[in-house]
């Protein structure tokens, strides 16, 4: 099935079950209506649909921190970039996470940028360089939120390295950074 395709079917059916609930509640249908049940309301958010869950793997509650949304537009536009963290092999072969699965790494790297929402100004870059603006951010000024998950991710301390392996997308963090960038290429705006 595309991409395209999925994406406009899970769309139609969000839409149908919003649809289907407003006319339960304006009609006043006990059959949907969970008020009139003896068991009570369920905490937390409604579960994931399968489909999305199954081709975003570990990274779908990470993806859906913020928004369903999110997930379903990750998976509908950037499914490549998920496959490519999710499919990391080996180890950091250097870094403060030496040792460290690149797989594991990709994913504290996404979750960090995602659930801290540091992505400003259509970059990941903030997640790193925090407020240090410009050159700063290539010395030991830099001090965003996912500093220290970055480094360990894109296997290096060193502020101009970091830089450089944004784009590695054979490092953990890169991989991220890339599925990153990718969502806001994509307007998968409510990841952020």
């Amino acid at each position: 099935m595309a991409l395209p395709t999925l994406f406009r079917e899970l769309l139609a059916l969000a839409q149908g079950s919003m649809a289907i609930m407003l006319l339960c509640y304006s009609s006043g249908c006990t059959r949907c209506d969970r008020s009139a049940d003896s068991e009570p309301a369920r905490n937390g958010p409604a579960p994931l649909p399968s489909v999305l869950t199954t081709r975003a793997g570990r990274l779908a509650p990470i993806l859906a921190h913020n928004s369903p949304d999110c997930l379903a537009c990750a998976v509908a536009r950037c499914q490549d970039r998920i496959d490519k963290c999710l499919k990391l092999e080996g180890l950091a072969d250097a870094g403060p996470a030496r040792g460290t699965p690149k797989v594991q790494l990709c994913e504290q790297a996404l979750d960090c940028a995602i659930k801290s929402r540091c992505v400003q100004a259509g970059s990941g870059r903030d997640c790193y360089c925090g407020t240090a603006k410009g050159l700063d951010c290539l010395s030991a000024a830099a001090n965003g939120t996912c500093k220290s998950k970055l480094e360990a991710s894109l296997e290096t301390t060193l502020p101009t390295q970091v830089s450089g392996n944004f784009g590695d997308d054979t490092r953990g963090g890169g991989a991220a950074m890339q599925l990153v960038q990718c969502l806001l290429n994509q307007n998968c705006d409510r990841c952020f």
